[in-house]
């Protein structure tokens, strides 16, 4: 579930909702779009300058654990993720591709 106010996660597994651990920072999350990618999540949320992509690992939903941030030029409108693959369609109508692996990890051709 998202919004303009934050977000907070459904973990089927565990049967448990998962939110925010800072208030302040939740609320100064303006969500557009999210995604699962294995054990974690992709938010993508508006800013003044455009727009930021932000990963959090499910357990540990806050700005200060988050696993990466990425700053976009154009909104995100809508984000999909198969496999490490994450595909991100901005307002511009720009599509792009990410790729979620731990840091130092290479793929292999």
């Amino acid at each position: 579930v998202a919004g303009e106010k934050g977000f907070c996660v459904h973990d089927m597994q565990r049967l448990k909702w998962r939110i925010f651990g800072d208030v302040t920072q939740e609320r100064a999350l303006k969500v557009v779009s999210m995604v699962w990618s294995g054990a974690s999540i992709l938010v993508a949320r508006s800013t003044a300058e455009g727009g930021e992509l932000i990963l959090f690992d499910v357990d540990r939903l806050d700005l200060l654990h988050a696993l990466a941030r990425v700053r976009v030029r154009a909104l995100p409108t809508t984000m999909d993720a198969r496999g490490d693959c994450v595909l991100v369609l901005d307002q511009a109508g720009v599509l792009s591709t990410y790729r979620i692996a731990p840091v130092g990890s290479r793929r292999s051709e």
